[in-house]
């Protein structure tokens, strides 16, 4: 029996584990042979589901629910709400692959270039010489190759499959491929490939506790990042942050959805 508890919190999920729980969950779905999405709700894609309202609809059918970012756990902690791990998406990424390494499981990464992907696959190689196999697909593809990618997966049959595509595609690819796929941990991890490959550099814990994950990755690359990092950060200061609290604090309102926020026509 799962000891990793989901509960909804203003229209989203999270899971509620410590982080040993969350690994002794993982080992049993592949030792099941079951398969889970495991997937994390950060501040910055919330302001997506009014663009683009296919990726809350597909991540509400996810397994598992992390707190992506300290910005939005700390924001539903100051809120009242239970959360006990603050793990994100790319430091949960890096813990797996230990896990995998300590416990011989095979890894595919799908996204990234080709190039990008080649050498995240190398360096996990040679970081983690107890995964049995690592390969690689690039992210390149359009929707007439989804049978041929499937298939490629397939004949690999990896213990867990890392998809480091943009969103709203790899919300997509994961619930739709899920019961296609040979596979039994699935993780939409984003620019995580990147990182892999030594293209970017994970937030260094103290920049993350200060909730500046996302000035840290805009430095990194900041004639990309300008504009939809300044909106974001616009939007969720200006708008979403004292909406939510207004909602809670205020009116006492804990059923307020922030999904519903963002597009009326989702649930």
């Amino acid at each position: 029996m799962s000891e990793i508890v989901t509960r909804k919190y203003l229209g989203l999920k999270f899971s509620i584990f410590k982080d040993e729980d969350l690994f002794r969950e993982i080992g049993s779905t592949i030792r099941s042979n079951r398969k889970k999405i495991i997937f994390g709700y950060s501040l910055s894609i919330l302001p997506k589901f009014r663009e683009y309202p296919e990726m809350y609809t597909y991540s509400d059918q996810f397994d598992i629910f992390l707190s992506d970012g300290r910005g939005i756990y700390n924001l539903f902690r100051k809120l009242g709400f239970e959360l006990d791990s603050n793990i994100s998406i790319p430091r949960f990424v890096l813990e797996l692959l230990k896990y995998a390494d300590k416990n011989q499981h095979s890894v595919l990464l799908l996204g990234a270039t080709k190039e990008q992907n080649k050498l995240a696959v190398d360096n996990i190689q040679k970081q983690y010489p107890g995964i049995p196999s690592c390969t690689g697909i690039d992210g390149y593809f359009s929707k007439d190759d989804h049978d041929d990618i499937i298939a490629k997966i397939n004949e690999q049959k990896p213990d867990i499959l890392l998809i480091g595509i943009s969103s709203p595609i790899k919300e997509t690819i994961a619930i739709n491929w899920k019961d296609k796929l040979d596979t039994n941990i699935i993780v939409p991890c984003g620019g995580v490939i990147d990182v892999l490959a030594g293209y970017k550099k994970i937030t260094p814990n103290w920049i993350k506790s200060l909730g500046l994950a996302w000035f840290y990755r805009f430095i990194q690359e900041p004639v990309r990042l300008f504009k939809p990092v300044f909106m974001n950060v616009v939007n969720i200061m200006m708008f979403l942050v004292p909406v939510v609290v207004y909602n809670v604090k205020i009116r006492k309102n804990r059923e307020f959805s922030i999904p519903h926020f963002y597009n009326k026509e989702l649930d």
